[in-house]
C-alpha cells in the first residue's frame, strides 16, 4: 500500500477485526506517511489493537526504483488503496500492469481504469468533506477487511487478475495511445 488520500483510517480500523488480525501490509513512501499512520492509530485504537496491527505492517521508506516496485507487487497478494479522495491513482494502474489484484474504494477514479477482473471494490459512502467543501468517500472498514481476506483465500481470482491485468494495461494505457487520444482531442480546436 502506498499512501493515498485518506487511506490511513480504514487500514487502522482493520486492527480489531479478529484476534488473528488482518493480513500483513507493506507500506512504501515518505517517512512522514508512516508517522501519520502511527499518530492516527494512537487516536483511534487501543494499545491492544495497536499491538495487533503494528507487527503486520512493514514500512519501506522513500521511493523505490520501478524494478523494485514491480518485484514487490509480484510478491504481494494484492495492492490496497482504500482512499477517500484521489485524482487518478497511478500506483493502482501499475499494480494492474504487474498482474496484481487491486483492493480499491468503490465509486472513485479506479472504477474507470481498474477492470473488474482485477479489482475487489471496497464499499464506501460519499460524504461532504470538511474544509474545502468537496466530496469525499469513506471506505467501509468491514468491507475492506472482507476484501483483504477474500483476496488471500481466492487463488482463482488472483490468477485471473495476473492474466488479465498486464494485457488490459498494455491495450489501454500506453504512451502511444495517450498521445494519439490527446491529438484527436486537440484537432477540433486548431486554428
Amino acid at each position: 500500500m502506498q499512501k493515498t488520500a485518506g487511506s490511513e483510517r480504514p487500514m487502522l480500523r482493520c486492527a480489531p477485526a479478529s484476534s488473528a488480525g488482518p493480513p500483513g501490509t507493506v507500506a512504501t513512501g515518505e517517512r512522514r506517511h508512516s508517522d501519520i499512520l502511527l499518530r492516527e492509530a494512537a487516536k483511534e485504537l487501543t494499545q491492544r489493537q495497536i499491538a495487533l496491527v503494528q507487527p503486520r505492517i512493514t514500512y519501506i521508506g522513500g521511493s523505490l526504483p520501478i524494478q523494485h516496485m514491480a518485484e514487490l507487487f509480484q510478491l504481494s497478494d494484492a495492492y490496497l488503496t482504500p482512499y477517500s479522495a484521489e485524482a487518478f491513482n497511478l500506483p493502482a494502474l501499475e499494480a494492474v500492469a504487474c498482474g496484481l489484484p487491486v483492493i480499491c474504494t468503490a465509486g472513485g477514479p479506479t472504477d474507470e481504469f481498474v477492470p473488474n477482473a482485477c479489482a475487489l471494490r471496497v464499499a464506501a459512502k460519499l460524504v461532504q468533506s470538511l474544509g474545502d467543501g468537496g466530496d469525499a468517500l469513506v471506505p467501509d472498514a468491514e468491507s475492506l477487511i472482507a476484501r483483504m481476506w477474500q483476496v488471500r483465500s481466492d487463488e482463482m481470482f488472483r490468477l485471473a487478475a495476473k492474466q488479465a491485468g498486464p494485457g488490459h494495461a498494455q491495450s489501454h494505457f500506453t504512451w502511444k495511445l495517450t498521445v494519439d487520444k490527446l491529438i484527436r482531442e486537440m484537432k477540433p480546436h486548431q486554428v
